[in-house]
């Protein structure tokens, strides 16, 4: 955490709180916004598979982009997921992983999701999904055959963590509701990056027409 420009020694002054609380009170006082969110990933990302406090960090930063997003954000310390809920009753379990992990783990994730479901703590009749969140570079078309190949098309999402800094964004700004944002995350294909992309395309082009009116 020194890394990230914390004070381990601030633990010591909050009883009981663990370092992945300790990180989220202090990105919930210090991080409410995307673009504070920034000096953090721009500092995490690259180290994301050099340890367990970095993997914490950055699933705290994912985290924080999710209640940006208009997320109820959940994650347990033993789970290894985070569950993101919105109005509707709709539920994301989300995991952080790279690329290759990612690959492995689509098998996991879905029982993982049947886990959640016929636990105590799924609300009755809830619905949802899993989304893994990439940590670097992904061979699209490959994550599309894995998932497809493990049927898991109708439970298993995937999204880049720059996209997924883009949706918040967006859902910030106004640009996108909280609802399109669940939407969005829930394509039609395994990538929701595609559809993000389109919806940050679309609002360019409508920002460049106003601009150009007289």
């Amino acid at each position: 955490m020194t890394q990230l420009g914390l004070d381990p020694a601030a633990l010591d002054t909050v009883e009981a709180e663990t370092p992945r609380q300790y990180f989220r009170r202090f990105l919930g006082q210090h991080a409410p916004r995307t673009s504070d969110l920034a000096w953090y990933f721009d500092q995490a990302l690259p180290r994301f598979s050099q340890g367990a406090d970095v993997r914490l960090a950055v699933e705290e930063l994912i985290d924080q982009a999710g209640r940006i997003a208009g997320f109820d954000v959940v994650r347990e310390e033993t789970d290894g997921y985070g569950v993101w809920s919105s109005v509707g009753g709709s539920h994301v379990l989300v995991w952080v992983l790279d690329p290759a992990t990612a690959i492995r783990q689509i098998g996991h994730a879905g029982r993982a999701r049947d886990a959640w479901l016929a636990g105590a703590t799924a609300p009755a009749g809830a619905r949802a999904t899993c989304l893994l969140v990439l940590c670097g570079e992904a061979n699209q078309r490959l994550v599309d055959d894995t998932v497809a190949l493990r049927r898991a098309s109708d439970h298993v999402r995937l999204v880049t963590v720059d996209s997924l800094r883009v949706l918040a964004s967006l859902v910030e700004g106004r640009v996108v509701t909280e609802d399109g944002a669940r939407l969005l995350l829930s394509p039609t294909g395994a990538f929701a990056d595609p559809m993000i992309a389109l919806t940050t395309e679309a609002v360019g082009l409508r920002l460049a027409e106003g601009l150009r009116e007289p």
